[in-house]
């Protein structure tokens, strides 16, 4: 959640160098970089990645005809009176003017292959020798969003939003302005880095998969336990509305695939039947895939809310209205990051999530809309998995069916999902484009097979995919992806054995795969190792003709 730093607050961030590393290039009409480069890099090392940036102009830019792809992303920060509204040696309209330079930018910008940042236009400006100079910022705003509606690797950044958010008298330094050609303030440059590095994110997937909520004075207004469930603040009166307006919010991270859990200091009846028999709420329990609702300590609930869910302290996020609460899981869990809320202004929940931007989310798919359910069903599993006394004979007892078929282009935003999602089963890295997937689809030397399964307690979906290149008769794993729901149940052997067995009919004799190590994926390094593979430099060899043996458990497999 961003907040305004001073600079010296900035500076005092300890000399961190981290493993990734990132490149970006800044194309600017203005003066930014004694700012900038300080504020982006102490919100990238709270990411843990470094940020290398490079600044060049408009005209500089568009010269180089080099390959840009040295650089992760390039970000245009261009203000539209050092670009076009000076100038007078355009013929004509300011809208043809505009549109011949903005379409001659994106023509050039569609080669780049690269993730880009399109700062949009301030309004409110004083261009005097311009009448209605707002309509023409707008005008300019609208062109430009026409044309990134044609090229999807662009994507805008609404600075006015940013504007407005700290407010435009500190937005902007005049002083700055007129003897360093700087126009923003060090709070501006705050807000912009802290917007770019967010951005950034999505892209390297350092977001978050869960939001787990307090219930009291964040879903609904007042203690339910001591006022009672028909005197809550829900509804479409005073504040009431504004936590419907949450819970909206929070429904739509829902259907976009982030995972809900509660863990609130309360009656667990009480919370039920508000879930349950309110008129006003919005969620409902069908949306939540884990709960602990009881009166033992928050720290001790959501440890065991990630255990359940089996995610990473690092990608739930935790809201809360209770300086108390969040200051304990800030000690206790600093790898959980915390949103404490104002009780007090509950007006302004529903917009800090959504301009928050924690959240790995996706277009609305049955696969996202469904994802809770999914962790629900799991959570029922392993309730029943800690009854029994042996692990094969419960195994047994799902009655698990595996399926594995050839991708195609229905299934493919699923997959990019996948691959955007997956840190711990992710064995060489990989992060996939609807385009560059649908490429390897398509390609006559590539096959991306999936995996589905389901069992007594329901449809689990696709939970795992994996690339495979063939080269002069040999097959070499690219990527492999496995959701963390279906962890500790041999799925990436039974894939592994079902693909050893269908390339070895086809004349097929050796498969090699590939293992990049980080922190999230270290439980695998000795993956392949356990499968019969041979570490042969930075390659793992297996000679097809040989099984690979685990614990078949599976009622049914069916081949691709």
């Amino acid at each position: 959640m961003f907040k305004l730093l001073k600079y010296q607050e900035i500076l005092q961030m300890p000399d961190f160098h981290y493993d990734l590393n990132k490149k970006w290039l800044v194309v600017k009409n203005i003066t930014m970089e004694h700012f900038l480069n300080d504020c982006v890099n102490y919100y990238a090392s709270q990411n843990n990645y470094n940020v290398k940036i490079e600044y060049t102009d408009l005209y500089n830019f568009t010269q180089r005809y080099e390959s840009y792809s040295d650089y992760d992303h390039l970000i245009f920060l261009l203000r539209l009176d050092e670009w076009v509204l000076p100038t007078n040696h355009f013929q004509g309209s300011f809208k043809t003017a505009f549109t011949v330079e903005i379409k001659g930018l994106f023509e050039f910008l569609k080669s780049i292959q690269k993730p880009i940042l399109f700062f949009n236009f301030e309004l409110d400006y004083n261009y005097s020798i311009y009448e209605n100079e707002n309509n023409l910022i707008k005008r300019a705003n609208s062109i430009l969003e026409d044309n990134v509606k044609k090229i999807p690797q662009i994507r805008i950044i609404d600075i006015n939003y940013l504007i407005g958010n700290i407010g435009r008298q500190y937005f902007y330094d005049k002083s700055k302005y007129y003897t360093m050609g700087a126009p923003y303030s060090f709070d501006a440059c705050n807000r912009i880095s802290y917007e770019i590095v967010n951005e950034c994110n999505t892209d390297y997937c350092l977001k978050k998969k869960c939001l787990v909520l307090d219930c009291d004075d964040i879903l609904w207004g007042g203690t339910a336990a001591d006022i009672g469930i028909n005197n809550i603040s829900l509804g479409q009166i005073s504040y009431g509305k504004a936590y419907i307006d949450f819970q909206k919010e929070i429904l739509r991270l829902h259907d976009q695939g982030v995972v809900l859990a509660l863990c609130s200091k309360n009656d667990e009846q009480v919370v039920l039947d508000i879930f349950q028999n309110h008129p006003d709420m919005i969620l409902q329990i069908k949306h939540i895939s884990y709960y602990q609702i009881n009166w033992n300590n928050k720290v001790d609930n959501l440890i065991s809310i990630a255990h359940h869910l089996n995610f990473t302290y690092d990608t739930i996020v935790y809201i809360d209205d209770n300086e108390y609460e969040i200051g304990l899981i800030n000690d206790k869990l600093p790898l959980v990051t915390t949103i404490l809320m104002d009780k007090d202004k509950p007006y302004l929940y529903a917009d800090i999530l959504k301009h928050s931007k924690l959240f790995i989310t996706s277009k609305p798919t049955l696969e996202a809309k469904n994802r809770s359910k999914y962790y629900a069903d799991q959570a029922r599993r392993e309730n029943e998995f800690l009854k029994c006394d042996d692990i094969v004979d419960y195994h047994k007892s799902l009655k698990t069916c595996l399926e594995f078929r050839y991708a195609d282009g229905f299934i493919l935003p699923r997959l990019v999902e996948l691959s955007q999602r997956t840190n711990q089963f992710n064995l060489t890295v990989k992060r996939y484009t609807e385009q560059e997937l649908l490429e390897k689809i398509n390609a006559v030397n590539y096959n991306v097979i999936y995996i589905k399964a389901k069992d007594i307690y329901g449809d689990m979906g696709i939970v795992g995919f994996i690339v495979i290149r063939i080269n002069n008769g040999k097959l070499f794993i690219e990527a492999f992806f496995l959701s963390c729901r279906v962890f500790g149940r041999n799925f990436e052997n039974a894939f592994l054995e079902t693909l050893r067995q269908y390339y070895h009919q086809r004349g097929f004799k050796y498969m090699y795969g590939q293992f990049i190590l980080t922190d999230k994926n270290k439980q695998f390094q000795d993956f392949y190792l356990n499968n019969g593979f041979i570490k042969n430099d930075d390659w793992y060899e297996k000679n097809l003709n040989d099984p690979i043996y685990y614990s078949n458990v599976f009622k049914k497999i069916s081949i691709i």
